[in-house]
This record gives structure tokens, sequence and C-alpha cells, in this order.
């Protein structure tokens, strides 16, 4: 019997110093938040470089799948100034969660935030990715936002996506 013990990686991405997420995607920071993730809040606004993913290609599952349409995303990583604004979310990737942090930010994850449709009204064929990548420590100032986790129960999609909720 053969055993499979060696693995080569098909497709490889940059590990970030912290991701910044708009404001208006509460939604997606109170997932992280439920995940124990630390989350800020910047205070003030800031331009830099960040790596900025160019959707290129979406492909949806034919099926619905745990109440979701499973979402594939292809495309590009450039590197831009961009401008981030007081209120958006800093999401460091220095703390003991920094791997699932990766794993539900990376626009092509097969596992993420985009493939359970908690980014859907943001994603647009051939334009950027709501998320940002920051790959040097942000030097701006924030403040670390409460989690609502103890108040929030995410049982399944939202209505506001076109979808069902659970009902429990």
């Amino acid at each position: 019997m053969p055993v499979f013990d060696r693995f080569k990686p098909t497709r490889t991405a940059t590990f970030p110093a912290a991701y910044v997420i708009p404001a208006d995607l509460g939604r997606a920071v109170e997932l992280l938040q439920l995940h124990g993730v630390e989350v800020s809040r910047l205070t003030a606004d800031w331009r830099g470089e960040a790596q900025v993913f160019v959707v290129d290609k979406i492909e949806r599952a034919n099926r619905v799948y745990q109440g979701h349409t499973r979402l594939r995303l292809a495309g590009r990583f450039e590197l831009k100034k961009s401008n981030v604004s007081t209120g958006d979310y800093l999401v460091s990737t220095a703390q003991p969660l920094g791997i699932l942090i990766f794993h539900l930010l990376e626009p092509e994850s097969e596992d993420g935030l985009a493939t359970w449709n908690f980014l859907d009204p943001k994603i647009q064929l051939h334009k950027n990715y709501p998320i940002l990548k920051i790959l040097e420590p942000l030097d701006c100032p924030s403040e670390i936002k409460e989690s609502a986790a103890a108040d929030v129960v995410l049982i399944g999609p939202s209505t506001s996506l076109g979808m069902t909720d659970y009902n429990m």
C-alpha cells in the first residue's frame, strides 16, 4: 500500500503583516471575532502600499451547500498605493490565530469568507477584492474593537445576501 507523506503546493500566497477590512463589512468582522480573532478599528486615515487582489474570474457552484452557493475566485495581486479610512478594520496576523486569519481572508482560500458568501455584495469581476493585504506592520493609530461575539449568533447566511437564514 503506498504511503502519501510528501506534499508539494500547487499554489502559494504571501503571508501578510495585516489585512484591512472596509468599515461596511462589519458582518465579516463579527465572524472573525466569533473565532476569537482580535480586530482593531483605525482612528486615522492611512496611505501606503498594499497588495490588492484583482478578481479575474468568479466561479459559483451549481448547487447550494449548507445554505450557501460556494464561490471560487481567481485573479492576481498587485502592489498599489492604497487609501485606508478612519473606521476601517485592521486585523494583524501577529496574534495566536494568525494562520486562521490568513486562511479566512485570502481571496483564493478554499474555505474563506469569500467562498462562504460573506463578501458577495463587494465582489465584482475585474474589480479589486474588498480586503487589502498589508505586507509591513501598519503604522497607524487604532483601537481594539470590542467583540459583540457573546451577543451574536451566526447560524446561517444573511438574508441581505439574498439567501435564507436558518431558523432554530
